[in-house]
């Protein structure tokens, strides 16, 4: 992971223990405390769904496609866990390319996520969430991508809240494990309570 650590602020500094001197030295204390606060993010909570599912996102049809299959499970309404363990299981079973997918009767879908899947819904505005966060990291045209659930996140651990503002913090194609890891605090505050506690 690369940091951008070319933030300058007035000519103050922060001592060791947190003081701020003179000048403009508050905003390079936030700018060095939302720093750390990212660093400790993406080592606690930075994977992404996509590797946690074991998917190695490249701008090909076949892993893409499986982020889309994982994210429309992960939109459904069944524990997130679950759903990668659901995506896993497709791809396990064969069933990691759309054509494969399509030949798949129904019930061969179900027998390999044994007995985890009903059905697939449609892609909704959660899953095209969830596949835009994550594709990111090999789409450069979706840069930043940050949604409302992830600027939650921001929130809670008083970071910026806005696209551009947190992709300032992280080099471009950490910007999914950030989104990642934000919408994991936003969903768990003692996950935002850990990251804030262990940071220094």
């Amino acid at each position: 992971m690369r940091l951008n650590t070319n933030i300058r602020f007035g000519h103050a500094d922060v001592t060791e223990c947190g003081v701020v001197s003179a000048g403009c030295g508050y905003h390079r204390y936030v700018a060095k405390n939302n720093q750390r606060t990212v660093t400790k993010l993406l080592d606690v909570a930075g994977t992404t769904c996509a590797a946690e599912a074991g998917i190695r996102l490249k701008n090909t049809p076949a892993p893409l496609y499986r982020l889309l299959v994982l994210a429309v499970l992960l939109s459904t309404r069944i524990k997130a866990d679950i759903a990668v363990a659901a995506a896993v299981e497709l791809v396990k079973a064969g069933f990691g390319t759309p054509q494969r997918m399509l030949d798949a009767s129904w019930q061969q879908r179900v027998d390999a996520l044994h007995g985890l899947l009903r059905r697939v819904p449609r892609l909704g505005p959660v899953g095209a969430h969830i596949f835009c966060r994550e594709a990111q990291d090999v789409w450069p045209e979706l840069r930043p991508y940050v949604d409302a659930k992830a600027a939650d996140g921001a929130k809670r651990l008083s970071l910026p809240t806005t696209a551009r503002e947190l992709a300032k913090l992280v080099s471009a194609d950490d910007l999914g494990r950030l989104t990642a890891a934000l919408v994991r605090v936003s969903l768990d505050r003692k996950l935002a309570g850990k990251v804030l506690d262990e940071r220094d």
